[in-house]
């Protein structure tokens, strides 16, 4: 799985803090466990155009080096964690029965490394080449709309977007399998009660003046986050625990079922859909 907004926010800022800029020296790999199967395609065929590269472009989830290869990884967390020595450190990870694991190590020409270990069905791996490379996100199809680029994220590209998605509900349109962002569905349900907005209203059924609500509650908490005026709990790429305990990503979720809503006292139920739990106020959000 990939870090999702919030939580990536804050991993993306120490990436291009610690990684953008430096010429990776070496790009190695090793096994972390024995698994029945090996999901991660990984040789020396793929690692050797990465090797003395400049680094052009890193966030949460990829590094985008200036001949146009791209290393796109999902991971759990903690899991991925920067060195600035070439002491090793040893990062704890789950041994699967069915998997296998592998650890990937970018050493720097600063004589740090970056290292990620990967386990498990759940995580992935993708190497490939991307054309431009200077293009901020090429490759990812599976979010059309990228929520912390103000470019990219403007409420005319929001409203085309759902204007082609009218039969789906709004949360799946902006989120789950086909969304056209990477916000954690918890944080999609705090907008949306924001906005009072039910979770399965169908897109097509929204006034301009419900979508623009949706739209302005969601470029004001993404820019909370990206600004640190807002928290939330996550592991940063040294291996410490970092943030506070948000209502934003925990208020509508299974702890607060048929708890009141901070608002008007309703408890608060949840509807299914996208195969998943929706949470939200039966009075704030009529369907």
């Amino acid at each position: 799985m990939m870090p999702a907004i919030p939580n990536s926010l804050f991993i993306t800022k120490q990436m291009k803090e610690y990684i953008e800029g430096k010429v990776i020296i070496d790009f190695t790999f090793s096994d972390l466990d024995k698994g029945k199967y090996n999901v991660f395609n990984i040789s020396e065929e793929k690692t050797a155009p990465f090797k003395g590269r400049k680094i052009v472009k890193a966030d949460s989830n990829f590094i985008i080096t200036e001949n146009g290869w791209l290393c796109e990884f999902g991971y759990s967390d903690g899991t991925l964690r920067y060195f600035e020595s070439n002491e090793y450190c040893d990062i704890n990870h789950t041994n699967s029965a069915i998997s296998g694991g592998v650890a990937l190590q970018f050493v720097l020409n600063d004589g740090s490394r970056l290292r990620l270990d990967l386990s498990g069905w759940s995580n992935r791996l993708d190497i490939r080449t991307v054309d431009p490379p200077d293009i901020a996100y090429p490759f990812r199809n599976k979010f059309p709309l990228e929520v912390n680029d103000k470019n990219d994220f403007t409420f005319e590209n929001y409203k085309r977007w759902l204007s082609d998605h009218g039969k789906t509900t709004i949360l799946e349109a902006m989120v789950l399998a086909k969304g056209a962002t990477d916000i954690r569905t918890s944080m999609m349900n705090y907008i949306l009660w924001q906005s009072k907005i039910h979770p399965k209203r169908k897109v097509n059924t929204l006034t301009d003046d419900e979508i623009r609500t949706i739209y302005d509650n969601t470029v004001t908490l993404v820019d909370e986050y990206i600004t640190e005026n807002r928290s939330c709990f996550y592991t940063d790429i040294f291996g410490i625990r970092k943030g506070e305990d948000d209502e934003t990503l925990t208020l509508f979720t299974s702890r607060n079922l048929n708890k009141p809503c901070p608002k008007c006292g309703t408890s608060l139920e949840y509807v299914s859909g996208g195969g998943t739990k929706l949470y939200f106020c039966p009075t704030c959000q009529p369907k």
